[in-house]
């Protein structure tokens, strides 16, 4: 998030959603693997940055799953998943570069 911050022209970050628990997440319509129950994910808003520019700039920052920009908030999260060859991989849903 610092990155993001700092690259975003020391614009405030706010997270609308972190960690939730199982309980939260799950009363609030949240994916049952999601990133927000094992505290690596962020909903968030920079100040006078569209999503759009958002996205574009946590890009850039190594975070590791992006979901689409098309909200009024841009998700982040630093997944790690690995598949059977032991690569780390990349989610990035609405991939702009």
């Amino acid at each position: 998030m610092e990155a993001l911050r700092k690259k975003a022209g020391g614009s405030s970050v706010t997270v609308n959603s972190g960690f939730r628990s199982i309980a939260h997440n799950a009363a609030s319509g949240g994916a049952s693997n999601s990133m927000h129950v094992y505290g690596v994910a962020g909903d968030i808003v920079v100040s006078g940055h569209s999503t759009l520019q958002t996205y574009r700039i946590a890009e850039t920052c190594g975070f590791s799953g992006l979901e689409a920009y098309t909200h009024s908030w841009q998700h982040v999260d630093s997944r790690v998943q690995y598949p059977s060859y032991g690569s780390g991989s990349w989610w990035w849903e609405s991939g702009t570069v």
